[in-house]
């Protein structure tokens, strides 16, 4: 079994990051909404643009979310328990070629020999396969790892705040505690047959 971490939202802290570089506070987040510029009232363009003129360091500099640190420390206890690979960071950046060099230098300085197994793409789904799991915080990309392979594919959309699962993202790291069990009893059932 092969795990995959996303980056944004559920190690990194882009939310914080957005709202230092804008002014703006998001205390309480709008339950459920996933794009930061809707509850800005800002158009698109308008908000990816003002990330593009901040550059790679933008990215470079983002704080880990306060659960981030845990959250990697129990998917490699997990990997390590089972002998799994190393766990794999897999991200998917903007348009602005500023923002994959920030995230490279992101996992660079927070992630112990991170940037060899870091993924920069588009279509996370591409990296889907028997086996595979992701832990994401948007739906669809969890959606679409897993219409990829739906018998052999695995995925956790971990609960946050501006996803669907809010009403339980105080829960998160038990939410992921109980999906990583399931996976250590699949993967232990999967060696036996």
């Amino acid at each position: 079994m092969q795990l995959f971490l996303d980056l944004d939202g559920v190690l990194v802290d882009f939310v914080g990051g957005c709202c230092r570089l804008f002014g703006k506070s998001l205390n309480p987040y709008p339950p459920g909404l996933f794009y930061i510029y809707e509850a800005w009232e800002m158009a698109p363009s308008d908000f990816y643009g003002e990330l593009a003129r901040a550059g790679s360091q933008f990215w470079a500099d983002l704080d880990w979310l306060p659960d981030g640190p845990e959250v990697l420390a129990r998917v490699n206890r997990h990997v390590q328990d089972l002998g799994h690979e190393p766990v794999r960071f897999l991200s998917s950046p903007t348009l602005d070629p500023a923002s994959w060099a920030g995230k490279a230098k992101w996992v660079e300085r927070h992630l112990q020999d991170g940037i060899s197994r870091l993924t920069l793409t588009h279509d996370k789904a591409e990296l889907s396969g028997p086996g595979k799991v992701l832990i994401d915080d948007q739906p669809k990309n969890v959606a679409g790892w897993i219409a990829r392979h739906p018998m052999h594919a695995y995925g956790l959309c971990l609960p946050r705040p501006w996803n669907p699962h809010h009403s339980r993202a105080s829960r998160a790291l038990a939410i992921l505690d109980e999906y990583l069990a399931i996976l250590g009893r699949l993967a232990v059932r999967n060696r036996g047959e």
